[in-house]
C-alpha cells in the first residue's frame, strides 16, 4: 500500500511540477469554485517572550501572502500559525492560496521553491514530511492541526514537535481552530501554549487570526453569484443571510445557500444549519440517482449509514487512523445499511466524499462528521462514555445546542422583589436556562448505572421512567448535577430559590397577575392532593407556564441551590445554618395554598421522602 502511494506522489509531482498536494482533484476544484476570500483580523508576532499585535484592516489573506508571506525573509514570519473558527473555510483557502502560488505568477515572486500541502487529519503526514530533501527550498503547508491525532491527545506536546521537525523549511503555513488551544477567549495562544516550553527564546513565528465574513463581502458573493436579471433572488439570499448570525460565521456554507433557504427556515442553533443540509442532500440523492434507485436505502437508513460512518470515523481517529475509511473499512458499513458503496462516486452532492486516488472515503465537511457525533451522543448517550466531543469543539457546541433545545427553556435576565417580614430587596437575576421537566426516573437511574450507586427507595406506587424521581437528598442531586456538568460540558446545579421564581414567571409585575406557574387554575398546572391519587404522575401532562416549563407547580417538590437562605424572625433576618435547604412548588400531597410560586419549605438537606425531587438549570450566562 505504501508502494502504491509513492507511485501516485511521484505522478502528482510531476503534474504540478515541484509542488504536490495531499487532496484529490474534486477537492482541488471544489475549493478553487466556492472560495470566500478571508481577511485577516490581527496579526501576532512572537519571538520568545517577545511578542507584538498588529491589527489589520480588510486585508485578504491570500493577499498578506502574495505581498509579505513568501518573499520576507524576516525570521518572524517563517512559521506561519493561522486561526480560524469552525465553517470558515481553512482548508479551500489552503487548497486556493496552492492553487494560486503554483500557477506561475506566485511562485515566480516566491523566487521557485516548491510547495508543498499536506493535511494532518492523516497519521502518515509528517513521516512523509521527514522525507523531503529540499527542505530549505521547500514552502510547507499542513492544514488541520486541530484534526492531528496527536494533537488531540496533547496539543502542547504536538505543536512544538511540528515546530521543531519543520524548522529547517523555507516557510511553514500550518492552520488550526483557534478552540484546539484556547477554549477562552481571553487566552491568547502566545501565553497559553508557549507558557509550557522551557526555551522560550527558540519560539519565533507569526500567529494570524482570520475574522469572520462582513456585510460588504456578503453583498459582494451575492452579486457575483447572481446576475443583475435575478434581482428578486439576490435581495431573498441578501435578506436571509443578514437575518442569520451563523452564515455570518461559516462562509463556507454560503455555497449552499440554495439549500438551506429551502421551507423559510430561521436558525437559532448551528446544528440546525447542518440538519437542514444532511436532510436536503439525502433528499436530492434520489433526484441524482433516480435511475438506480434499487441500488438505495430508505432515506432513514441511508441517515443511519452516515452515523455509523462518522462513529467508525471517530474510532478510527482515536487509534492510529485518521479522518478516512478506505474502501473494505466503507464497504462493511454500506453492507450492514443496504446501502451501494459504488453511487458515491457519482453524486458530488453526497455527505461524503471518494478519492479514487487513494480508494478513501470521507466526509465531505468536517462539521457533518461533528453534527452525526453529536446527534449519535444526544440520542444515544452510552455514546458519552467514548469521548467524542475531545478535540472536537464544533461537535461539543451541536451537543449541547440540542441540549437546549430540546430539554431546557431559556429564561431571561429579570428583577424580582423579594418581600418578607419587615424589608423589602429587589434582586437581579442573570440570563440562565431551566429544564422543562422534573429530572424524570429514567434520567437518574443512568447515572445511578454510570457511577455504581444505588437507586434511592422505590415509592410504594412504583417507579414510572417518565415520572420524576423522588427520595433524593440534596446532597444526591449534588452529585447528579456534577456527573451531568463532566458528561455534557455544561455547568448543571440546582436553582437557587429566586431563579426558580423567575423561570415560574414570578417577576415583579407577574405576580400580582398569577398564583401558579402559569395561571391561577392549579387543576390544569399541576397535580396537587385533588387531582393526584396521592401519587407522582408522568412530567409534562399539564399546560406548562409561558416559557414552557412543565410541572413546577405541584407533583413534586424541588430542591433549591441555596445553601443559605434569608429568614425572617421576629422581623428580624437571620441566617439558616448549610445544614437546611428550600424547596419549592408544593407536591401531590398539598393544597393549593401551598403549591402556590410565592410558597416554599425548608428542610434538612439529608431528607429524602416521596414527595421531593428537582430539576436543572445551566448556570447563569455571563
Amino acid at each position: 500500500m505504501e508502494y502504491i502511494k509513492s507511485i501516485r506522489h511521484f505522478f502528482k509531482e510531476a503534474l504540478y511540477g515541484d509542488h504536490y498536494h495531499d487532496f484529490s482533484a474534486y477537492e482541488l476544484k471544489q475549493a478553487t469554485q466556492q472560495y470566500i476570500p478571508l481577511q485577516i483580523d490581527r496579526l501576532v508576532f512572537v519571538e520568545g517572550q517577545k511578542h507584538y499585535e498588529k491589527s489589520m484592516e480588510k486585508l485578504d489573506v491570500i493577499e498578506y501572502f502574495k505581498k509579505n508571506g513568501f518573499i520576507d525573509k524576516t525570521s518572524l514570519s517563517k512559521f506561519h500559525l493561522i486561526f480560524a473558527n469552525a465553517g470558515m473555510g481553512k482548508t479551500t483557502f489552503m487548497l486556493n492560496l496552492f492553487q494560486e502560488y503554483t500557477s506561475g505568477i506566485l511562485n515566480l515572486r516566491g523566487k521557485g521553491h516548491k510547495m508543498k500541502l499536506f493535511t494532518l487529519a492523516k497519521p502518515s503526514t509528517m513521516k512523509m514530511v521527514s522525507r523531503i530533501k529540499d527542505k530549505e527550498g521547500t514552502i510547507l503547508m499542513l492544514d488541520g492541526f486541530d484534526e492531528d491525532a496527536e494533537a488531540i491527545i496533547d496539543f502542547r506536546k504536538r505543536f512544538l514537535e511540528i515546530y521543531n521537525k519543520t524548522k529547517k523549511f523555507y516557510k511553514v503555513i500550518l492552520t488550526s481552530r483557534k478552540n484546539l488551544f484556547c477554549s477562552n477567549e481571553s487566552q491568547s495562544f502566545e501565553n497559553y501554549i508557549l507558557g509550557e516550553e522551557k526555551d522560550k527564546k527558540a519560539i519565533k513565528l507569526a500567529c494570524t487570526y482570520l475574522s469572520p465574513i462582513s456585510v460588504e463581502d456578503v453583498a459582494h458573493y451575492v452579486s457575483q453569484s447572481y446576475s443583475l436579471k435575478e434581482k428578486h433572488k439576490r435581495r431573498q439570499v441578501s435578506e436571509f443571510i443578514n437575518q442569520s448570525e451563523l452564515l455570518m460565521d461559516r462562509p463556507i456554507l454560503l455555497s449552499y445557500i440554495g439549500d438551506l433557504m429551502d421551507g423559510g427556515k430561521k436558525y437559532r442553533y448551528s446544528y440546525q444549519v447542518y440538519e437542514t443540509l444532511v436532510n436536503n442532500w439525502i433528499e436530492k440523492e434520489d433526484l441524482l440517482l433516480s435511475s438506480e434507485k434499487n441500488r438505495w436505502s430508505s432515506k432513514d437508513e441511508r441517515k443511519a449509514f452516515y452515523r455509523s460512518f462518522a462513529i467508525a470515523t471517530h474510532q478510527k481517529q482515536r487509534g492510529p487512523g485518521g479522518l478516512t475509511l478506505d474502501k473494505e473499512e466503507f464497504a462493511k458499513i454500506g453492507a450492514s445499511h443496504t446501502v451501494d458503496i459504488e453511487t458515491f462516486k457519482l453524486n458530488s452532492k453526497s455527505l461524503i466524499n471518494y478519492n479514487a486516488e487513494t480508494e478513501e472515503y470521507k466526509f465531505a465537511h468536517r462539521s457533518i462528521l461533528e453534527y452525526f457525533l453529536a446527534r449519535e451522543a444526544f440520542d444515544n448517550p452510552d455514546f458519552l462514555m467514548e469521548k467524542p466531543f475531545i478535540g472536537r469543539d464544533e461537535a461539543l457546541q451541536f451537543f449541547q445546542d440540542m441540549i437546549l433545545e430540546a430539554t431546557m427553556a431559556e429564561v431571561e435576565k429579570g428583577t424580582l422583589m423579594i418581600e418578607s417580614g419587615y424589608e423589602a430587596e429587589e434582586v437581579q437575576i442573570k440570563k440562565f436556562y431551566i429544564s422543562k421537566y422534573p429530572v424524570k426516573v429514567s434520567e437518574f437511574r443512568r447515572f445511578c448505572e454510570r457511577t455504581g450507586r444505588e437507586m434511592p427507595q422505590e415509592p410504594t406506587w412504583g417507579w414510572q421512567d417518565n415520572a420524576p424521581i423522588v427520595n433524593v437528598s440534596w446532597h444526591d442531586t449534588q452529585d447528579y448535577c456534577n456527573w451531568l456538568s463532566e458528561m455534557t460540558g455544561f455547568n448543571y446545579r440546582l436553582p437557587t430559590a429566586k431563579e426558580w421564581e423567575l423561570a415560574a414567571g414570578s417577576t415583579s409585575n407577574e405576580r400580582k397577575n398569577s398564583d401558579y406557574a402559569g395561571g391561577n387554575k392549579l387543576e390544569e398546572l399541576g397535580w396537587f392532593i385533588k387531582n393526584s391519587g396521592r401519587k407522582t404522575h408522568e412530567v409534562g401532562q399539564k399546560k406548562p407556564n409561558k416559557i414552557g416549563v412543565y410541572d413546577l407547580c405541584g407533583n413534586v417538590w424541588e430542591w433549591c441551590q441555596s445553601e443559605i437562605e434569608h429568614v425572617y424572625i421576629n422581623g428580624h433576618r437571620e441566617y439558616d445554618s448549610v445544614k437546611f435547604s428550600l424547596i419549592k412548588g408544593g407536591c401531590w400531597l398539598n393544597d393549593k395554598n401551598s403549591c402556590k410560586v410565592s410558597n416554599h419549605g425548608r428542610i434538612p438537606v439529608k431528607t429524602k421522602k416521596n414527595m421531593i425531587g428537582f430539576r436543572v438549570i445551566i448556570a447563569p450566562m455571563k
